[in-house]
């Protein structure tokens, strides 16, 4: 029981010195993050000053394809509501 309190009581203190410890900053307000989608072999951008670029690296054959979000399982629909012709 004396053991457990002064776990506690070691741990509180431990975190709130951390508390205090200021908080590394990962991305400032003035910095630009830029999301990019590389191909194959293709090579990330670099970063410049004041940005920082995230890289998603997917499969030469997607190079050209529709991204997945945009492709549709079942038949195409028209959004305007009018019918196709000849239809």
């Amino acid at each position: 029981m004396i053991k457990l309190t002064i776990s506690l009581a070691a741990s509180a203190a431990l975190a709130a010195g951390f508390a205090a410890l200021p908080a590394p900053a990962l991305a400032q307000e003035q910095d630009t993050i830029s999301e990019v989608i590389v191909y194959g072999d293709d090579p990330c951008p670099r970063s410049g000053n004041n940005e920082v670029v995230v890289c998603a690296r997917k499969p030469e054959a997607e190079r050209y394809r529709i991204p997945e979000k945009l492709r549709s399982g079942g038949p195409r629909q028209n959004p305007s509501g009018t019918r196709d012709c000849c239809a």
